[in-house]
């Protein structure tokens, strides 16, 4: 007992906490050491403790009272708090839930706790950084699940940048709900790592994977794979370049970087290495480059065109040439053995100036 009978300055920047010595009385030393603003303390991680909801309760309330948010705050296997706690220290303040947060709810909160907290972390003026709602197990329900989904979906703007989201459900509605709440372009997730939970279907691929049509946040989907089909990564490669029209093209999701576990399709893997390009008006060209002036010159369909929008892809097309090769001078494009000689852009140039003038008549 009384581990944190000492002076603020005495505190190091990180504690690290573990084991049932440590109690509800600790909890209240270390409650009134975090509320002291002098306090160096930015991060804390609890595991396996004997704190109990009192002590939480005490732990939370100092941390909402602070003039400025705990860094990182992780409470790990068998000592997690109930989300009453928590919901009822933060929901006036809660700019001052700690930028990176780390929770174990094994069998510890209702759906509607759940639901409850997801909400009270939407609520800060700016996302977090970092939130791991850890749910192994089978111990939360679906709808233990989807009721955090649902609370998060309050706020798409402030959901967490990196949301460690593992779960052992393989619920279709599940992946709905994470689609829809992807699927709106002000969501602020770059980042969704279920690479620790459940393999993912076809079904489920093709869920998400749809609602990157609109999300322009979302750089890294990581999840295992394995049992998605060819048929399913084709519907992904869609979405990354769509090879439809040159609109299409154009309007692609040219922001995520990395999906499932590194087995996806040669094609998937070539399209997010150009969405690495942090230029995305560039990628963009380089997609039509590719799709409509070297795999597959379709000269009837750029003789359809007005003349003036002609002229701009003649311009265009001498733009994205000299910028496909300065990324690949600087390996920040990949080759491939299909990729057009650098004279053949001559010739594909003609053949649109070509169709200007047929156009002119």
């Amino acid at each position: 007992m009384g581990e944190f009978k000492q002076t603020p300055a005495m505190i190091p920047r990180e504690l690290w906490l573990h084991g049932d010595q440590f109690g509800d009385q600790d909890a209240f030393y270390l409650s009134e050491i975090l509320g002291d603003d002098i306090s160096q303390v930015k991060e804390i991680y609890l595991d396996s403790t004997n704190i109990g909801s009192n002590g939480f309760q005490h732990i939370f309330s100092a941390l909402a009272s602070r003039s400025h948010a705990l860094e990182r705050l992780s409470i790990d296997y068998s000592n997690c708090p109930h989300a009453s706690e928590f919901i009822e220290a933060f929901s006036s303040n809660a700019n001052m839930i700690p930028d990176c947060l780390s929770f174990d709810f094994r069998g510890k909160v209702s759906p509607q706790g759940l639901r409850d907290l997801a909400s009270v972390i939407v609520s800060r003026n700016s996302p977090m950084k970092y939130f791991r709602p850890f749910m192994h197990y089978g111990e939360v329900e679906n709808d233990g699940v989807l009721a955090l989904i649902e609370g998060l979906q309050t706020n798409p703007s402030a959901v967490p940048k990196i949301l460690d989201f593992n779960f052992d459900s393989d619920e279709q509605g599940i992946f709905v709900a994470i689609s829809e709440l992807l699927r709106n372009r002000n969501c602020s997730i770059e980042t969704l790592d279920m690479i620790d939970g459940l393999l993912v279907s076809d079904e489920a691929m093709v869920h998400v994977a749809s609602s990157l049509k609109t999300n322009v946040n979302l750089k890294s989907f990581l999840m295992h794979t394995s049992r998605v089909t060819e048929a399913a990564w084709d519907y992904v490669d869609s979405v990354l370049c769509d090879k439809s029209s040159v609109e299409n093209t154009y309007t692609s999701n040219h922001t995520l970087e990395e999906i499932g576990n590194f087995d996806f399709t040669e094609n998937v893997g070539y399209h997010l290495a150009m969405n690495r390009c942090p230029d995305k008006k560039k990628v963009a060209r380089l997609k039509v480059l590719h799709c409509h002036f070297v795999e597959n010159f379709n000269d009837h369909y750029f003789a359809t065109m007005e003349s003036v929008i002609l002229v701009e892809l003649f311009r265009f097309s001498y733009q994205a040439f000299a910028e496909r090769d300065e990324l690949e001078a600087n390996e920040m494009f990949p080759s491939r053995d299909n990729a057009v000689p650098e004279n053949n852009c001559l010739s594909i140039n003609y053949l649109i100036l070509k169709c200007v003038l047929c156009n002119l008549g």
